[in-house]
């Protein structure tokens, strides 16, 4: 298990991101608080709507499958 302390910096709370993680310097994170306290942290993407790259569908049909069954079973 990988842990890392926060730290105070300023008016901030710093918490360092080791290296064997290949974060790349300047990458700008979203972040959420869940209800047992974690932390996630997700890199911030511009509006996917505005893309210029041409969607493509998922050809994996689990997403569906899965879906229905799950309305199958009243769940």
């Amino acid at each position: 298990m990988l842990t890392t302390t926060a730290k105070k910096a300023g008016n901030s709370i710093v918490l360092s991101i080791l290296k064997q993680f290949e974060v790349k310097t300047g990458t700008t994170y979203v972040i959420y608080k869940v209800a047992n306290g974690n932390l996630t942290l997700t890199p911030k993407i511009s509006n996917p709507f505005t893309s210029e790259v041409p969607y493509a569908e998922e050809n994996d049909p689990f997403w569906q499958e899965n879906a229905v069954g799950k309305m199958e079973a009243g769940v």
